[in-house]
């Protein structure tokens, strides 16, 4: 198989390092998610939706101010309106003319715009 490919699994199982909880207000309670809870971050506009788990939440924040608040607990914006948890990546799969899809360990497939450079730089990091 691909040797890039390769390296990016094996960084896929390296710890994340967490960063603070993110507020979500509702009618009836406020919640506290933890970054390491959420798998990923799509937007919608001048809100953005928290996956966790079965749990959709949606806070009015954008997509790059949440990316900036969460890159350092171990997110990267893998296209224009999706940000990934690297911690719950299970697979990359090509996807034809030098594209990349990622399955998440929830089973969400979701497309790349980034380069397979990008993630395993940004992987590296982390």
């Amino acid at each position: 198989a691909d040797p890039q490919l390769k390296a990016l699994v094996s960084q896929l199982h390296a710890p994340v390092a967490g960063g603070g909880r993110i507020l979500v207000r509702s009618a009836e309670r406020i919640l506290f998610l933890k970054p390491e809870e959420i798998a990923r971050v799509e937007a919608a506009g001048n809100y953005v939706v928290l996956h966790s788990g079965k749990e959709q939440h949606v806070i009015r924040e954008t997509i790059s101010a949440m990316g900036a608040r969460l890159a350092s607990a171990g997110f990267m914006r893998i296209s224009r309106s999706v940000i990934v948890n690297l911690a719950c990546i299970r697979e990359i799969q090509p996807a034809g003319s030098g594209r990349y899809s990622l399955r998440l360990k929830d089973g969400a497939r979701l497309d790349m715009t980034c380069s397979l450079g990008e993630l395993q730089a940004r992987l590296g990091e982390i």
